[in-house]
């Protein structure tokens, strides 16, 4: 991996091959090999009706005209059948903990002065991106809308987001760039977005500041979850998420590789663990009003980059990561190498 060292953000962690105790590597053999595939056999068998029964349950909710009735058949349905598919996976417990950045303040301060809000349509949930698995959670907890950041050059002044469904966003986790299934939708302001989830009670909406997956060693540069002034929409909460998984080999997270690959390997963990980190909403910064303040478009107005900076920042130090200059454009080079050389290496 040493060939990649300029890309150390977006590399899959590696098996230790050195330093191991012959007894460790004993385990470790008969774990990968015995133990962990029969592991994977039983989980499949039992995933794969599970997978049926939700993918049912979304085609009688895309079946339903409103909103609210969607949402309430996904909370009593789809989220207890997302639940059970994430134990199925060896994820036996999901907390969701939230924190303060504030010192000197103690968990039981913090349950008693935050006031959890439930999630609200056209709220918008800010997260970093490690894994497929964030895509999953988020459906299955919120049932929310995802929306991308569209990369095409375009003027300041036009929208820079398009809304995307579960699957396009779980799929395209790790890629760079617009698909061709993505190709026909509209772009539009976040704002608008938002406005129009709280008016047809789609749910929160959800974007990945990052725009791509990460290793989750440090926080990619950030594309910045607004582009102009016309994208504030003062009736909307931010709430700011972190998703954390172990780092050892193999491990959870997904910055590149084959997605179905990397789910069996998952499988044959006996167990697996994420962790979820929610700012406490006394510490999340609210969103002014969309009225331009420097220039007449409101590309480049103080309260987008102030805004932007403060929810990278606040994610970083939610997780103690570093700040990296690395991001979705320097993947996109990445992915063009490492795909080269898996060819190159296949012949």
């Amino acid at each position: 991996m040493e060939k990649f060292s300029q890309w150390r953000p977006f590399l899959p962690p590696a098996p230790v091959r050195s330093g191991r105790r012959v007894g460790q590597a004993v385990l470790e053999g008969l774990l990968a090999y015995i133990i962990g595939p029969l592991i994977a056999l039983v989980r499949l068998v039992a995933l794969i009706p599970v997978i049926m029964m939700m993918g049912c349950v979304e085609m009688f909710c895309a079946l339903l005209y409103f909103g609210a009735i969607q949402r309430l058949v996904h909370a009593l349905l789809l989220r207890p059948l997302g639940r059970l598919l994430f134990v199925l996976l060896g994820f036996y417990r999901l907390p969701h903990t939230t924190i303060s950045l504030k010192r000197g303040r103690t968990s039981h301060q913090l349950s008693d002065t935050t006031t959890h809000k439930p999630m609200q349509s056209g709220d918008l949930i800010l997260a970093n991106h490690v894994s497929y698995l964030d895509v999953l959670y988020l459906y299955c907890r919120y049932s929310p809308v995802f929306v991308q950041h569209d990369l095409t050059p375009r003027p300041d002044r036009d929208p820079k987001f398009y809304r995307v469904g579960f699957w396009h966003a779980l799929i395209h986790c790790y890629t760079v760039g617009e698909s061709r299934s993505a190709a026909h939708l509209s772009r539009m302001n976040l704002a608008q977005i938002t406005k129009e989830a709280r008016r047809t009670q789609s749910g929160p909406v959800v974007l990945f500041v990052e725009g791509t997956t990460s290793n989750g060693r440090a926080l990619l540069s950030p594309l910045g979850p607004f582009s102009i002034c016309q994208d504030f929409d003062p009736a909307t909460s931010l709430h700011l998420l972190l998703f954390k998984y172990p780092l050892n080999y193999p491990s959870p997270v997904f910055p590149v590789g084959n997605m179905l690959g990397h789910w069996l390997r998952l499988c044959c963990q006996p167990v697996n663990s994420l962790q979820v980190l929610e700012l406490d909403p006394h510490e999340t910064p609210q969103v002014p009003n969309a009225t331009p303040m420097s220039s007449p478009n409101g590309s480049n107005a103080p309260a987008v980059h102030e805004l932007n900076h403060q929810v990278a920042q606040l994610i970083a130090n939610m997780g103690r990561l570093r700040t990296t200059k690395l991001g979705i454009r320097e993947k996109q080079a990445f992915l063009r190498y490492y795909y080269k050389r898996v060819q190159k290496a296949k012949h």
